[in-house]
């Protein structure tokens, strides 16, 4: 019995390495459910996968590797489907992770495609690999204030309005380089 839970867990974490860095492009856009349908089939008004996190500065934008994620939606039947992921955390994919240019201080505007209830920001040094070397950085009214240089920022966002059918928590990363 040991042996066979050995195998199993050392099978995850082969699966859990492979995958890498490869998951914005993972998560699929239907979602199976126990009945053979899908969430798009049955709850197609509600985002069946986590929302994209657009950065702008007023004159470039970038679409954020979107990594971790939790993400349930509630069906009309009141059953539900969900899609769980893993990935490495940003610092080990960095060259996956998509740039803007920073030449000076200023402000990030995020944009979603459903408002999230909270946004969190940790600003880590680009070149950096210790996971709690980050500076956590307010970000009001859906805007954050970026230093110029290399930076890698992990945006951690939640959606649990009590009104939608769906939420989750999802973990999105982008850096600047002066």
């Amino acid at each position: 019995m040991k042996q066979y839970l050995l195998m199993l867990i050392a099978l995850s974490v082969c699966l859990a390495a492979l995958s890498g860095c490869a998951v914005p492009d993972a998560i699929p856009s239907e979602v199976p459910d126990a009945h053979g349908g899908s969430v798009t089939d049955q709850a197609s008004n509600f985002p069946a996968e986590p929302p994209h996190l657009r950065v702008s500065d007023g004159n470039a934008a970038v679409t954020a590797w979107r990594g971790t994620c939790s993400w349930l939606v509630e069906n009309e039947d009141g059953t539900g489907s969900g899609i769980n992921t893993d990935t490495m955390h940003p610092l080990d994919c960095k060259e996956g992770i998509p740039s803007l240019k920073m030449t000076k201080r200023g402000l990030l505007t995020f944009s979603f495609e459903e408002a999230p209830t909270s946004v969190t920001v940790r600003r880590y040094r680009l070149n950096s690999s210790d996971y709690d070397a980050y500076e956590e950085i307010p970000a009001e009214g859906g805007t954050i204030e970026v230093k110029p240089g290399n930076y890698l920022y992990e945006v951690i966002v939640k959606w649990n309005h009590p009104n939608q059918p769906y939420g989750g928590t999802v973990y999105y990363a982008f850096s600047t380089e002066k």
